[in-house]
């Protein structure tokens, strides 16, 4: 169980599946794409920058069919490491703690 540390931000609630308004159809499947692909509590409000710069990133190699430049292909791989979307970087993902999740009866023992 995840204990929330001294002064740490509480986090801002879930992060909506709906895609920011200013994106082009095929950013928002992106984004919607990105958003339904992650570990389950993960993501709250406070991430959607982030996942709007990988959905963009994700569109724009899909439309050049992969012909992104070094320095955007850069910042799509460091992207995905910040949302834990790769091998490496999944196990230093956290989930948030859901106030409607039913306490288990083991949490006692978690530390």
């Amino acid at each position: 169980k995840r204990q929330q540390r001294d002064k740490e931000p509480e986090t801002t609630g879930p992060l909506s599946t709906d895609a920011p308004e200013w994106m082009t159809e095929h950013q928002q499947n992106c984004y919607r794409e990105v958003v339904s692909k992650m570990h389950k509590d993960v993501l709250c409000n406070a991430d959607g920058p982030i996942v709007e710069l990988v959905a963009c990133l994700i569109s724009e190699m899909r439309v050049n069919q992969g012909d992104l430049n070094g320095s955007k292909m850069g910042r799509l791989l460091s992207g995905l490491e910040r949302l834990g979307m790769t091998p490496s970087s999944r196990s230093k993902v956290q989930a948030m703690q859901r106030d409607d999740k039913p306490a288990s009866p083991l949490d006692e023992f978690a530390a």
